[in-house]
């Protein structure tokens, strides 16, 4: 094989690595539109400007949020680099891989984080853990299809009943939805998905409240949904 066969080859190998989705990856190098997924962290701060007690004075969280983190926790990354967490502000990252969990546990040696190896309904039920019952921002960063058969079942519906009580406890609380509408999903399963968060909602939620981006191959769908405010 000639030199330049082997360059070929070494490219073609080096863009199939980079296009394989790596899940529970979201850091700038493993998105191929790096800037479209930070934006949508920063909307989870514009969103809760429109708050009057997830934030401080100065803009920065003043109450737990919990999320599903990732690869080197970029969203808490992001908040804590700006200087974004104010006075009881708390983070709570949740992975299923230990390997994650472990890693952003190395990174943030800090009394303003907790970094748990546990399901996100299992997290959302822990009584034991008092920054979970005081959690006002959940944010469910998924990759769930909306034209999945199971797409209605467990950390979705976990998760509006728990801003329910939340609300109800708290005040206020503010969801983020963060859900794939891939090649395979139609245009019938947005008008479903919009059918269900209205009736578990309680509110009309319409495909233009939703925010259409791309972080890595397929189509996501995000919402910021408030409750009490």
């Amino acid at each position: 094989m000639s030199q330049y066969q082997t360059s070929q080859l070494r490219t073609i190998y080096e863009i199939f690595m980079k296009t394989k989705i790596k899940p529970g990856d979201y850091t700038k190098e493993a998105c191929f539109f790096p800037e479209e997924k930070e934006r949508t962290r920063d909307l989870v701060l514009e969103f809760s400007k429109r708050s009057t007690t997830l934030l401080d004075s100065n803009n920065r969280f003043s109450v737990v949020i919990i999320d599903l983190c990732g690869k080197r926790a970029p969203f808490y990354s992001m908040i804590k680099e700006n200087g974004k967490i104010g006075s009881g502000g708390f983070y709570i990252g949740v992975d299923l891989d230990v390997k994650i969990v472990k890693e952003c546990k190395s990174l943030f040696c800090d009394n303003t984080s907790l970094f748990l190896n546990s399901k996100l309904g299992m997290l959302l039920c822990r009584e034991d853990i008092p920054e979970v019952q005081s959690c006002q921002v959940l944010i469910l960063d998924s990759h769930y299809g909306t034209n999945k058969k199971n797409f209605y079942s467990g950390d979705i519906i976990n998760s509006i009943d728990f801003a329910k009580k939340q609300k109800d406890k708290l005040g206020e609380f503010l969801l983020v939805l963060n859900l794939c509408h891939g090649r395979f999903s139609k245009e019938s399963d947005i008008e479903r998905y919009c059918e269900f968060l209205t009736k578990e909602v309680g509110r009309q939620i319409t495909k233009d409240d939703f925010i259409f981006y791309r972080s890595k191959k397929e189509m996501m769908m995000w919402i910021a949904i408030s409750f009490g405010f």
